[in-house]
């Protein structure tokens, strides 16, 4: 029973710690013109997704004034391969490069995170 109690425990903790780490990500977009279009990422709420998209296609080229991604690298991030897909159909740009890390969207996506055993250097750029 005790053990039972620790795997819930440990399961809602992780829970909790994924979504807020979703929400940060989201709220990033607080305050700009994508951030309707970031909380449909999240959701996966393709309906919505496509409508926005449709009336202004400039927000998937919209850049986070906080860390320079876009919605398409939100996607990824937040793990919402649904919204990934529908956003490349709608026409977001798969080779989008982040202003802030130069890296592009699909780079971010294969890149380890956490990993001591990236596959490649950090390099600062000047």
């Amino acid at each position: 029973m005790r053990l039972e109690l620790i795997i819930i425990f440990y399961l809602v903790l992780f829970s909790i710690v994924g979504c807020a780490q979703e929400s940060s990500l989201v709220d990033a977009f607080k305050e700009t013109k994508a951030y309707d279009l970031a909380v449909a990422v999240a959701k996966e709420d393709l309906k919505r997704l496509k409508e926005l998209v449709t009336k202004d296609s400039t927000l998937l080229e919209f850049s986070n004034p906080l860390n320079g991604s876009n919605v398409l690298e939100l996607s990824i991030d937040i793990e919402k391969y649904k919204s990934f897909e529908k956003l490349l159909k709608l026409g977001a740009n798969a080779n989008y490069i982040n202003p802030q890390t130069k890296y592009s969207v699909l780079i971010n996506a294969i890149q380890p995170f956490g990993s001591q055993f990236e596959w490649r250097i950090r390099q600062s750029i000047c």
